[in-house]
């Protein structure tokens, strides 16, 4: 498919009128840095973070309650870090206490009950 010159909406007398003239010595000098004309966008870009060279982490999909997320959530900014500090955390009681499943975590408050986790019944 051949690449368009000009869009169909746009006549050549368009063109012609928007036509943009060299910059003069006069017009160069007159110009900013863009961090000088709009500080708040350019530190925006500053901020952003690139690709990581080195991955220290790795990027799931995770499902989580709606009250565990709200809990991190309400002091703001940097909750998905507390939520991996807190998981952390548990990794790091088991493997001190040699149990692959801290009890708080396996039969504690922070699993729920399901019907499925419940006992098993045996057939007849």
């Amino acid at each position: 498919m051949a690449k368009k010159s000009k869009p169909d909406h746009t006549s050549k007398t368009d063109l012609d009128v928007v036509d943009v003239p060299e910059l003069s010595e006069a017009d160069l000098r007159k110009m900013r840095p863009a961090s000088e004309v709009l500080p708040g966008i350019v530190a925006s870009f500053k901020r952003s973070r690139g690709k990581q060279v080195a991955p220290t982490k790795q990027q799931i999909t995770l499902r989580l309650d709606k009250e565990v997320v709200q809990h991190f959530k309400q002091d703001g900014a940097g909750w998905q870090t507390r939520i991996n500090n807190a998981l952390r955390s548990v990794v790091r009681q088991s493997v001190t206490s040699g149990d692959p499943m801290p009890p708080s975590v396996k039969g504690g408050s922070l699993v729920r009950k399901t019907k499925a986790s419940g006992p098993k019944k045996k057939r007849a």
